[in-house]
């Protein structure tokens, strides 16, 4: 219920008011002390200032009915509201701040770098193998500008750079050798539980890998035939085949860099050096030759180590040894229930029977037949071919004979031959001498090269 004005009034003055526009511009705490500092009563001081506020809405009503060009205000063009919001809550930028992104906001990377590197060279004292001085020592050089921040830097570049510095201390540099060729002749040689790092050869297996070849190809090429080292044909880097060249302690285990190398297992090194135990003085470089020519062949005509070593003029078995290549080329099962063996006091005969159309030895070459996937005139023909003789009619059952039977039928195999077709090309190759296979290992490998 509204109060009479001379209440109104009278409570006014009591509080030293003139009007009630004056009440309505008091902000309400404000108001709350001047009405508490002349004792003014709660209920008058609540009623007074309701008064107040209902005066000043009434009177801007009044007002704005009054006034013609407020209804023309609503048709002008005014700002958007979320410029006029934004302007009245934020003050303008002062423009003595750095731009965002600067080298010089405090809340850049690179200040946030450079406190980083403060504190951390607290972590450990300067003489320290851990401090950061010794660690990372370009820190110290590096310029914090706005160019290095801006510019683009891969992990691997860095790394490098740091590696870079770290090892040029260690390399002893070569007069008239620039300091990367320095560095790769050191890493070239350096001695580690791995093989050595070669660049150049690293850099032509990395270059082949890219284009889909490899070094077995390049022979292909007669331009290029008589000029490529044979050294990369093996997959063996020439730093890593001059360590296993070296006679060293026996605290350095070559055997165990050519396990890592080749990825043989110790049965198949053990056939290689024909021994139950292997050390490094059984590495010697006529062994070491035909180590790679294993690898060579295995990875040429994609066959395993076993066939590879026969390939080698290896023999096919060796006593003490794992004889399960044997087995499985010769009593996979037995023929007839009996078990094919070598023995050097029996003699294996090819003399054929023209009237049982067979062998007279047919236990034998029966065995050597199926084993071999041969009819009686390629058994004979290979026969032919293990030795210089044009007349052969038997042969001792031992390894050797055995081991050059099968050499001659993986020889065709290798090389999508038959048997009358290897011995065509054999007396192809030389015209002159009856074709045979040689057992010393320099022309063997020389044959099978020109094959």
């Amino acid at each position: 219920m509204d109060k009479p004005v001379t209440t109104i009034t009278k409570l006014l003055k009591e509080i030293n008011l003139d009007s009630l526009n004056q009440v309505a511009e008091l902000p309400f705490d404000q108001y709350l002390i001047l009405a508490e500092s002349h004792n003014m009563a709660w209920e008058d001081t609540q009623s007074l200032y309701n008064h107040a506020m209902d005066h000043q809405k009434k009177s801007r009503s009044a007002l704005t009915h009054a006034n013609q060009q407020i209804p023309k205000i609503l048709k002008l063009n005014k700002s958007p509201a979320s410029v006029s919001q934004y302007d009245k809550n934020f003050t303008q930028i002062n423009h003595n701040y750095v731009v965002e992104g600067s080298v010089a906001s405090l809340y850049s990377p690179a200040a946030y770098l450079a406190e980083l590197y403060r504190a951390a060279r607290k972590l450990h004292k300067s003489n320290s193998d851990y401090s950061l001085d010794k660690r990372r020592p370009d820190l110290k050089s590096l310029i914090i500008n706005q160019e290095n921040m801006d510019k683009e830097i891969s992990t691997l570049s860095l790394v490098k750079k740091i590696l870079w510095s770290k090892i040029e201390d260690k390399i002893k540099v070569i007069e008239d050798v620039a300091p990367e060729i320095a560095l790769y002749q050191y890493l070239s040689t350096y001695k580690s539980t791995e093989a050595p790092y070669h660049h150049a050869y690293q850099s032509i297996c990395q270059v082949l890998q890219e284009r889909n070849l490899n070094f077995h190809q390049l022979l292909n090429e007669p331009i290029l035939t008589d000029r490529i080292n044979k050294m990369p044909l093996f997959t063996i880097s020439p730093g890593l085949y001059s360590i296993l060249r070296q006679e060293v302690s026996d605290d350095f285990d070559k055997a165990m860099l050519l396990y890592k190398e080749t990825g043989w297992s110790t049965d198949v090194i053990k056939s290689m050096v024909n021994g139950e135990e292997i050390d490094n003085s059984k590495f010697n470089p006529t062994m070491l030759e035909k180590i790679l020519s294993v690898k060579h062949y295995q990875a040429r005509y994609t066959i395993s180590p076993d066939q590879a070593l026969i390939l080698a003029n290896q023999f096919i078995c060796y006593p003490n040894t794992n004889k399960e290549q044997f087995n499985k080329l010769f009593n996979n099962p037995p023929l007839n229930g009996v078990n094919f063996t070598t023995d050097s006091s029996f003699i294996i005969n090819f003399n054929f029977n023209n009237e049982k159309n067979k062998f007279e030895d047919s236990t034998n070459t029966d065995v050597l037949k199926r084993a071999f996937r041969v009819n009686n005139s390629e058994l004979m023909l290979m026969a032919m071919l293990t030795s210089s003789s044009q007349d052969i009619k038997m042969i001792r059952n031992n390894s050797e004979n055995i081991s050059k039977l099968y050499r001659i039928r993986l020889l065709a195999d290798v090389h999508h031959l038959t048997i009358n077709e290897l011995v065509m090309l054999l007396t192809i190759l030389d015209p002159q001498s009856h074709p045979f296979i040689p057992t010393d290992s320099a022309a063997l490998a020389n044959l099978i090269d020109s094959v």
